[in-house]
């Protein structure tokens, strides 16, 4: 019997060294290095009244852009805007606007939302719209940035269109 006992210990010391020096690199692996993301706002010149009327007309553009790529789309608000503060000052939030269709249902699709957007998106002096990929739980989705403001695609069943601004000063409805 002294052999088995002596089997099984060193079974278990052999599991535990192992798990131990798992736990020991992954451990190692997560510490608070720096990453690679982006972590910093870059905030409009614009003050938030201008923020507010450009990217109302950035939304708006867009969504007529989406219109002509696609034909008879029918858009309406689905999330209120809203006032986020920040560390920089205010994130201003345009109304989300939402249609049932699902744009980009077909990967064919997907250049064709990235062309209308950009068009958009240019006729602001913003950046291009990369063509739109999947995206977590399965949303299709691109987005663009520039001088402080982001114009935002995803679909997934519906499809939706978003603007924010961030802007340098506090937000109008801070209390």
């Amino acid at each position: 019997m002294p052999r088995m006992a002596t089997t099984v210990h060193d079974r278990r010391t052999v599991v535990l060294a192992g798990a131990l020096a798992g736990l020991v690199v992954l451990t190692g692996c997560s510490g608070d290095e720096p990453t690679d993301e982006e972590t910093t706002v870059t905030t409009s010149p614009m003050d938030s009244e201008e923020a507010r009327a450009a990217a109302a007309a950035l939304l708006e553009d867009a969504q007529v852009s989406l219109d002509a790529a696609f034909g008879g789309l029918s858009w309406e608000d689905s999330a209120p805007a809203r006032e986020t503060p920040s560390d920089t000052g205010c994130r201003i939030t345009l109304p989300t606007r939402r249609c049932d269709v699902y744009l980009g249902r077909e990967p064919a699709e997907h250049e064709r939302i990235a062309s209308a957007l950009t068009e958009a998106l240019e006729s602001h002096g913003l950046p291009a719209a990369p063509t739109p990929t999947g995206g977590t739980g399965g949303w299709l989705t691109t987005s663009s940035t520039g001088e402080g403001v982001t114009l935002s695609f995803r679909a997934k069943g519906f499809s939706e269109l978003t603007v924010h601004v961030d802007v340098a000063e506090e937000c109008a409805d801070a209390g």
